[in-house]
């Protein structure tokens, strides 16, 4: 059913779109589809990624209330990925508030170098195992 709904996405819009699903406090990428007009990533069904390098993990860590995000950074850090990994815990809150007011993330290079992506908001009635989607152009058809 999600995964139909992640196919079609991919195909209208000609991008590689993910789904991901937070375990443990980690994303992972459940599944992936790609459009016609997008190049290949690193990701598969089952790879771990800190919440904080990805658009989808992103739009997860906006639907938890502070005291939550504070403890998934106690846990697991926040660590690069890229030169534009967001690696400050005051950078990282006022990101994810910029996502809960304008209702989708954005990742500039976030995790891919080269690539910018947006996702969309992920809202807090929204249960955690639905997950989430993800599309992805090139940079050079983001903006």
């Amino acid at each position: 059913m999600a995964q139909d709904e992640i196919d079609d996405l991919a195909q209208e819009i000609g991008k590689h779109t993910n789904m991901m699903i937070e375990e443990y406090n980690r994303g992972i990428f459940f599944y992936k589809s790609r459009g016609s007009d997008t190049v290949q990533l690193n990701t598969y069904a089952g790879m771990r990624a800190p919440l904080q390098t990805t658009v989808l993990g992103k739009t997860i860590l906006a639907s938890h209330l502070k005291p939550e995000v504070e403890a998934i950074i106690d846990r697991h850090g926040l660590p690069q990925v890229t030169e534009s990994t967001i690696t400050d815990k005051d950078e990282l809150f006022d990101e994810l508030e910029t996502v809960r007011k304008r209702g989708y993330a954005h990742d500039d290079q976030k995790r891919v170098r080269d690539a910018v992506r947006r996702g969309p908001g992920h809202r807090r009635e929204r249960t955690r195992d639905r997950g989430d989607q993800r599309l992805w152009p090139p940079q050079s058809d983001a903006r």
